[in-house]
């Protein structure tokens, strides 16, 4: 079994404003090492499988563990949002449906 705990503080781009952000990434981890499926089908609920076919690489361990504890959507607490020029602002423009042109040929049917 292999327990342990990650942390690391890691640059991300938040998705609301696309400016550079640290995020505080932290994962306890349980692992057994199996060395096939029928054995990782045997394990209890509270521990997770690690297939180790070839040996086990510390650094990808550690690598896996922060990947999976990254949020899906990284953003800044109180963003406001990006910031457009107001050649790029269409917000307040009407912005026509892409579907229009197959709802017209459905009607004409």
């Amino acid at each position: 079994m292999i327990e342990g705990h990650v942390e690391a503080t890691l640059w991300q781009t938040c998705q609301r404003c696309l400016e550079e952000m640290p995020i505080v990434v932290a994962a306890d981890f349980r692992l057994v090492v199996v060395q096939g499926l029928d054995e990782a089908g045997q394990l209890d609920e509270d521990v997770d499988p690690l297939l180790a076919e070839q040996g086990v690489s510390l650094l990808d361990l550690v690598e896996d563990e922060l990947i999976l504890a990254l949020p899906v959507v990284p953003l800044h607490e109180d963003c406001e949002g990006l910031k457009l020029d107001d050649d790029m602002a269409t917000a307040g423009e009407p912005r026509e449906n892409p579907f229009a042109a197959l709802k017209a040929l459905k009607e004409s049917d």
